[in-house]
């Protein structure tokens, strides 16, 4: 956990220059590969993983509030409870809520995906485009959320799973 905070830091740099450049079509990696607009990698979300109780979750929310960040939580476990055939589906309606739109239509937002050891195939599906191109679903549309940053996963390893 001693370099997350300098790796969040990295991500919000990258996302800030692709932001104040208006989202070019291609952005060069660190690896210095080009990544074109839409492809996964375009933004720079990351995979925080670590044992529970290491403090994951305080180091990204003190992070965030010192760096003026708008973190909003997406809890997966909430969605995780609901039977597979359903998850898509709940996942889907809550992307498509006011409130969700408004919190990532705020400066400076990164949507923190919480317990994502939890993630299913069906709620993975239902985030892809959200997480890969910042897209949310509307109806038949789709609407580009240019204040969403990037997307942090936390992921607690060695969890028990019953």
């Amino acid at each position: 956990m001693e370099n997350l905070e300098k790796n969040l830091d990295v991500s919000l740099e990258i996302a800030l220059a692709i932001h104040d450049l208006g989202f070019p079509e291609t952005f060069f990696s660190d690896a210095g590969r080009a990544v074109r607009k839409g492809e996964i990698g375009y933004f720079p979300n990351m995979l925080v993983a670590g044992q529970s109780g290491t403090g994951k979750t305080s180091i990204i929310r003190d992070w965030a509030q010192k760096n003026e960040i708008n973190l909003v939580p997406f809890y997966v476990p909430t969605y995780a409870a609901y039977a597979r055939e359903e998850q898509k589906t709940v996942v889907l309606s809550y992307l498509q809520t006011e409130g969700f739109k408004e919190a990532l239509s705020k400066s400076r937002s990164v949507l923190f995906l919480e317990h994502y050891e939890d993630m299913t195939a069906e709620i993975e599906s239902a985030l892809a485009e959200l997480m890969d191109e910042h897209v949310l679903p509307s109806g038949d549309d789709k609407i580009f959320m240019p204040e969403l940053l990037f997307v942090i996963a936390e992921e607690t390893t060695g969890r028990n799973k019953d």
